[in-house]
């Protein structure tokens, strides 16, 4: 089968560092003595973290909010549909494929590096990601990456490095594509379900356990 570096078909970036005690973040040069007119307005951003990714690539409904710069700088690190998603540092390695419902103003933080298909390739997103959660893909990561006592450290110019396979039969191709998108459906569903049998398990236990609230503290 034929191969292609990854870097020939993807634009590849990792996500913004944020304060782990701040609500906000200013990435503007602007001093404090600027006129407050001057000043680069804010704007709310949800953000993507390794924690909000499962083991299956599914992504949380529930993300984070953070009050950052409206400014090319942020959006940069924004995200979109069928953008991939790694984890850069770990154990276990996670990936994620963005669906349609995240929203434009969504980034990723700096645990995570994101994989944009360039659309002059017409390398299907699909077929990526697929190859990424398989056990191939995951043996070149490895053996690509520093990693140590198992743990692997991805980074941009690593998985820039990356061969990937290039399908040229359009009818695998298309397979390939439907089946993922079916399996991440089907796996859709089941976070609802588990969503709505936490909401339960909550309501029980606000109903039996809360008079009992002082006992368990």
């Amino acid at each position: 089968m034929k191969k292609i570096f990854l870097n020939n078909i993807a634009n590849i970036f990792t996500g913004i560092v944020l304060p782990k005690d701040k609500s906000s973040l200013d990435l503007s040069s602007n001093d404090s003595e600027e006129s407050p007119f001057e000043k680069i307005p804010k704007r709310e951003y949800k953000i993507i973290n390794i924690s909000d990714i499962d083991d299956d690539g599914n992504i949380s409904k529930s993300l984070s909010e953070v009050k950052l710069d409206d400014s090319a700088k942020v959006r940069k690190y924004a995200v979109t549909y069928n953008n991939i998603l790694i984890s850069s540092r770990g154990t276990k390695m996670k990936t994620a494929i963005v669906p349609e419902t995240i929203k434009s103003n969504t980034l990723i933080s700096s645990n995570l590096i994101c994989i944009q298909i360039q659309d002059t390739s017409k390398y299907p997103s699909e077929v990526l990601y697929f190859f990424l959660r398989s056990i191939y893909g995951n043996k070149a990561l490895r053996k690509l990456s520093s990693s140590s006592e198992g743990t692997v450290n991805l980074n941009q110019k690593i998985l820039s490095k990356l061969e990937v396979p290039l399908f040229e039969d359009e009818k695998i191709k298309e397979k390939i594509i439907e089946g993922v998108r079916a399996l991440n459906e089907i796996k859709g569903l089941f976070i609802d379900q588990r969503d709505s049998f936490s909401l339960v398990e909550k309501t029980l236990e606000a109903n039996y356990f809360k008079k009992y609230e002082d006992k368990f503290e």
